[in-house]
């Protein structure tokens, strides 16, 4: 797992936002459509309570929406803990032992 840099960073959220249809964002945030084009140009900042809802929004790059995580956490993904979960009950079962007892 590699860390993102700034510029990464800053890249992956414009590109998020970017990729938000603009009538979406404009009824999300209760604004116009030439409001949501003077943000995606940089004339007009986001407001905290308009960067967390355009966050949780899924977008082509962020299908389920952005995730924060503190710089030292690590994420998994659902798939990969499941597939973790069933590793583990298959060991479990292999040397004969009972979920319960754990």
């Amino acid at each position: 797992m590699t860390s993102k840099t700034f510029c990464d960073i800053e890249r992956a959220l414009q590109q998020h936002l970017l990729s938000i249809e603009p009538r979406k964002l404009a009824n999300l945030l209760s604004i116009d459509c030439s409001t949501v084009s003077r943000i995606r140009s940089g004339e007009r900042g986001l407001k905290i309570k308009e960067l967390v809802k355009i966050l949780s929004m899924p977008s082509s790059v962020f299908p389920v929406g952005v995730a924060l995580t503190p710089t030292d956490a690590m994420s998994v993904s659902k798939p990969e803990l499941m597939a973790l979960v069933a590793l583990s009950k298959k060991c479990l079962n292999t040397l004969n032992i009972e979920e319960s007892t754990l």
